[in-house]
């Protein structure tokens, strides 16, 4: 072989491993960001169950506390 044609296919060669393995890297990291970005979302949704649940527990005790005063008062 030709050692200009040898150089280059070595060269193109590593350089196509090189990409590759950066192609692999960040699709590797838009995997882990998507999993962080999930669970994330996950522990927000949560929250907002855990707050919305708390809200119907202090509206429904403020019910219960008018309640009670209007029978109080009377």
């Amino acid at each position: 072989m030709d050692l200009d044609f040898e150089l280059g296919l070595r060269f193109g060669f590593g350089l196509g491993l090189a990409m590759n393995g950066r192609v692999c890297e960040e699709e590797e990291k838009k995997k882990k960001k998507k999993k962080r970005k999930s669970r994330n979302n996950r522990r927000n949704n949560r929250r907002k169950e855990e707050d919305e649940g708390m809200a119907w527990i202090i509206w429904l005790g403020l019910a219960w506390v008018e309640i009670t005063c209007e029978f109080v008062i009377r």
